[in-house]
C-alpha cells in the first residue's frame, strides 16, 4: 500500500489524513477502551468529539470506569481539549432517545 507526504510527518507516521479545520466525531459508546483511546487521538489532533456515555453500563465494570475518569480527568486539565469536547448522558438502545439528545445538544 502506497500512501503519500501531505505534512510534516514521514508517510509511514501520519495517523490522520490533512484537513483545513477541525471534524466533529459523535462517539455512541465512551464507556469502551477503543473509544477512549480514540476519543484522545482525536483531540490530539485537534479534531472535536461529542461523546455518549450510557450511566448503567459504567456501573457495570470498574476498570472500564477508571479509564473514562483518567480521560475526564485529562479533558479538565488540558484546556484545548475541554473546548472540543462534550459528554452525553446517552442509551443507544433508544433510537428514538438518541436523536433526540443529539438534536437537542446540537441546538445548543
Amino acid at each position: 500500500m502506497t500512501s503519500t507526504k501531505t505534512g510534516s510527518e514521514p508517510a509511514d507516521q501520519q495517523r490522520f489524513p490533512a484537513h483545513s479545520s477541525p471534524r466533529v466525531w459523535f462517539l455512541t459508546a465512551l464507556n469502551s477502551a477503543i473509544a477512549i483511546a480514540l476519543a484522545r487521538e482525536l483531540l490530539d489532533h485537534g479534531d472535536r468529539v461529542a461523546a455518549g456515555v450510557s450511566p448503567l453500563e459504567l456501573e457495570k465494570d470498574e476498570a472500564k470506569d477508571l479509564e473514562l475518569l483518567g480521560l475526564l480527568d485529562d479533558v479538565k486539565e488540558n484546556e484545548s481539549w475541554s473546548s472540543r469536547f462534550r459528554v452525553l448522558a446517552l442509551d443507544t438502545r433508544c433510537a428514538s432517545c438518541t436523536r433526540s439528545r443529539w438534536t437537542h445538544r446540537r441546538d445548543e
